[in-house]
């Protein structure tokens, strides 16, 4: 089974073809996004505590895609009501965040508190790619870089320019050559990758890129309908 966010989410091959006897499989962000994310750590702390957690330095999971056994799914649900139910008659549990399902995703695994053999997928190695962090920081790159060179009076300006234009200059060749190279994200279809060098079969929050990756898959995706 797989539990899954839609709108921030596409598919390059069947999810289900990633075998695994593991009951529940977790996937995380970028390395470099840790627990020590205010949606975990400072959450966490003022429901449960400063020592409900200790290592911060752990990998941030994300609750939008969440796979396992029919068993291990419904073991899943089971935990994160339990402690939603917990949360809920508690003021200082409350949140006006809409994302405390991803505290909880992150608190239940790291307190052992999620059925036993649940697994943490790498990141880029599982049925799901988690990209938020890196597309993030890619996006936020490339605006830094367009502003620089000059042009525009407000970064806002250099945002819409990259939106409008994508990250790579001087862009010729096929339209699915939109991201380049230099990342080690896509193959030359413009494809997102796992690590080793196969399709990515679920993509997650690929969005962070901005406008221009969506007309990316509008194209993509008008192709497929035409050859359909």
């Amino acid at each position: 089974m797989l539990l899954t966010d839609v709108r921030d989410t596409f598919y390059q091959s069947d999810p289900f073809l990633s075998t695994s006897t593991s009951p529940l499989l977790l996937f995380s962000d970028h390395p470099n996004l840790t627990i020590s994310h205010w949606l975990v750590k400072a959450m966490v702390e003022k429901c449960h505590g400063k020592d409900a957690l200790t290592d911060f330095s752990q990998p941030h999971l994300n609750s939008g895609s969440t796979m396992g056994s029919r068993e291990g799914i419904f073991q899943y649900v089971s935990a994160m009501l339990q402690e939603f139910d917990y949360m809920k008659v508690r003021d200082n549990c409350r949140s006006e965040s809409t994302a405390d399902d991803q505290t909880v995703h992150n608190y239940l695994y790291y307190t052992g508190r999620l059925p036993d053999g649940a697994v943490l997928l790498p990141h880029r190695t599982g049925a799901v790619h988690v990209m938020a962090y890196e597309a993030d920081v890619i996006f936020r790159k490339r605006i830094d870089q367009v502003y620089a060179r000059g042009g525009f009076d407000e970064k806002v300006r250099a945002e819409e320019w990259v939106n409008a234009n994508g990250y790579i200059d001087n862009q010729t060749g096929s339209w699915r050559n939109w991201l380049g190279p230099e990342h080690g994200l896509t193959d030359a279809n413009g494809s997102i990758l796992n690590v080793d060098g196969t399709l990515s079969p679920q993509v997650h929050q690929a969005d962070r890129f901005g406008p221009f990756f969506s007309r990316y898959l509008e194209r993509l995706n008008d192709e497929v309908r035409s050859n359909a």
